[in-house]
């Protein structure tokens, strides 16, 4: 094996067993274990999206629905049988059922662009949330509640799954389909003089990028145990897009960092509004409607200081493919 790859897996190692050995010491409490569970689909989700805006150029605003779409087939699945045999059978189908909705949408819409695509996609962001608020067998409007406990809510399922899927599309990037995204990124007419079909190129980009979304809210269902319509709005994939806009467009790197920097920011709202009776001022800045201004503000100055997003298009050097190693 590379020495790079060995670095990467003893990385991983350390990431994996560091956060388990802490908790399990009780020098981190579960709140910070549940705060690094949440992340990873995070994670997940941000980098799925920014395969399809970021690699592909398409402009998505229906993350939300896709991850919802896994997150009901998985839990309607997992309640039936809560189990370890049904978990992977469940999941993947969750993902599946996911790229089926990627592919049902992308082939009427991705002749669109630009700013048209991304009105139909959020237009099936808003379909999705009615049609579940009246679908009575996950719920409808009140919910669905998921008799899972914490069979599943482990930090080795949650590091797992995000480390596989974010490895299998950074390998999705830099194959040939891969290539070909990037191409139709670049110049649609230049990719279609030199024989590239960009329509099926679109459509792949959007069903690989939607079945990891699917996995991706799979993973949030068990993490919450309950789902709700509320939860895949629209305003969920715009915070998806603030993460990937954060990291940079066209960098997994940077969707990974835009997760990790949105989640600290979301949380240590919540952590400073404990300290709130000692310091006054925290009272009013940390109430939600504030942190939605807070996050607004943020972007703004990262699009005026660094338009690019704070990675650039950059990767880290464990993401790079052969052909970055040599330049």
């Amino acid at each position: 094996m590379r020495k790079r790859t060995l670095q990467m897996l003893l990385i991983l190692l350390i990431l994996f067993l560091v956060p388990q050995l802490l908790y399990n010491l009780g020098f981190i409490s579960p709140y910070i274990l549940s705060v690094l569970m949440e992340l990873c689909f995070f994670a997940v989700s941000a980098v799925s999206l920014n395969l399809v805006f970021g690699i592909a150029g398409q402009f998505s605003l229906g993350q939300a629905a896709f991850m919802g779409t896994g997150a009901y087939v998985f839990g309607y699945i997992i309640n039936r049988s809560p189990n370890w045999v049904v978990f992977v059978p469940a999941l993947l189908a969750g993902g599946l059922a996911a790229a089926s909705l990627g592919y049902l949408v992308g082939l009427p819409t991705l002749r669109l662009k630009g700013d048209y695509l991304g009105i139909a996609t959020l237009a099936l962001n808003q379909i999705f949330v009615v049609v579940i608020q009246n679908l009575n067998a996950v719920g409808g409007a009140r919910g669905y509640i998921l008799n899972l406990g914490q069979t599943f809510r482990q930090w080795w399922l949650f590091f797992g799954l995000a480390v596989i899927s974010i490895f299998l599309m950074r390998n999705v990037v830099y194959s040939s389909w891969g290539r070909l995204m990037v191409a139709v990124r670049e110049d649609e007419i230049a990719a279609e003089s030199v024989g590239i079909d960009t329509t099926k190129a679109k459509i792949w980009a959007f069903v690989i990028g939607a079945f990891f979304a699917g996995i991706a809210g799979a993973m949030s269902a068990v993490y919450s145990s309950f789902l709700h319509p509320s939860s895949f709005n629209f305003i969920q994939s715009f915070n998806y897009m603030v993460m990937v806009i954060l990291g940079g467009l066209g960098s997994l790197s940077g969707s990974l960092l835009g997760a990790g920097i949105y989640v600290a920011l979301l949380e240590g709202f919540r952590i400073a509004k404990d300290y709130a009776s000692y310091i006054p001022i925290l009272g009013a800045i940390t109430q939600n409607e504030y942190r939605i201004v807070f996050f607004a503000l943020a972007l703004i100055l990262i699009m005026l200081y660094a338009p690019k997003g704070l990675m650039g298009g950059r990767e880290f050097s464990f993401f790079k493919g052969k052909e970055l190693e040599r330049k």
